[in-house]
């Protein structure tokens, strides 16, 4: 649990709905392998990636300073860090959440791009201009599509889940393949905005539904 004004971060046990521990300054972003990881309050604009205890709270593990820092949860075991150093060289950058340590640096050029775990194995990036997927345990760039690079078009991602990136193309909805950038054989006939392993919520005409999911 995260607090919403100034950084603090919550620890509550879920069968008694006891309250376990406080973590003032601490802005949680990601929880794996019994270890929340998250951004704690340093200078100004300039957090510390940490990672503490899901049980106690207490502190495991301190990365360097990164100034005005972004952080988002890139697999189970592994975080993503953006920003920049004390040295003033930028940095995005995949984290081992139980360690702290450099898992692989993020392939160049994807810095402006947001990322989400598919819950299986793959890690896709995309903005307005193009989407990527990269291995989330050795940072390796599987595939992209960029505006003006090449003869296919990018979809807007709507949501990604298992393996597969939904969005929407210039023919209509579409499935791409999450580690190869392929065309799923079937054509999908909405593209979801959310996905999970029982229904995909789709946005039309300002009417939310619910479809079962296949596949």
């Amino acid at each position: 649990m995260v607090g919403s004004d100034s950084a603090v971060s919550y620890g509550v046990d879920t069968a008694s709905h006891a309250l376990r521990w406080t973590h003032p300054g601490l802005k949680a972003v990601a929880v794996g392998t019994g270890m929340v990881t998250g951004l704690l309050d340093g200078e100004p604009l300039t957090p510390f990636p940490v990672g503490v205890d899901l049980a106690t709270g207490s502190e495991k593990w301190r990365g360097e300073k990164v100034y005005a820092a972004d952080m988002e949860g890139a697999g189970p075991a592994t975080v993503r860090i953006s920003g920049r150093r004390p040295d003033g060289s930028g940095a995005d950058r995949l984290l081992d959440v139980s360690t702290g340590q450099l898992r692989a640096d993020m392939p160049p050029g994807l810095g402006s791009m947001e990322c989400t775990y598919d819950q299986a194995q793959t890690l896709v990036c995309a903005h307005s201009f193009g989407v990527a997927a990269v291995d989330p345990v050795s940072g390796q760039l599987l595939w992209a599509l960029k505006d003006g690079e090449g003869d296919r078009k990018p979809p807007r991602v709507t949501a990604v889940w298992h393996g597969r990136v939904y969005g929407r193309g210039v023919g209509g909805p579409v499935a791409l393949d999450a580690r190869t950038g392929a065309d799923m054989p079937t054509r999908p006939e909405a593209a979801p905005l959310l996905v999970n392993a029982y229904a995909g919520l789709i946005l039309d005409d300002n009417r939310l539904s619910s479809y079962p999911a296949g596949g």
